[in-house]
């Protein structure tokens, strides 16, 4: 079975991730930037750093991250954007 993963930011923007791409590729969230604490303007608290992936995949300021086993469309991805 599939599964997706998707991350809203705080700016209620979101973006998903297959699961199995994750756990393949060891994607990560990042709190800190050479051991610095991310500041606002990179993502603090969190934020996804997904190698391989355009920058919209690199979601910023995540509050909510869901496990589905349905596809999700985020919000680049429901404009036409590829993944």
């Amino acid at each position: 079975m599939q599964q997706t993963l998707f991350f809203t930011a705080l700016t209620d923007i979101s973006t998903s991730l297959d699961k199995d791409y994750l756990l393949e590729n060891d994607i990560i969230l990042a709190h800190k930037l050479n051991d610095v604490t991310l500041p606002p303007e990179r993502g603090f608290h969190l934020q996804l750093v997904a190698e391989d992936k355009y920058g919209y995949k690199w979601a910023k300021w995540i509050v909510r991250i869901e496990l589905s086993d349905s596809p999700y469309s985020g919000y680049w991805e429901g404009a036409g954007t590829t993944t």
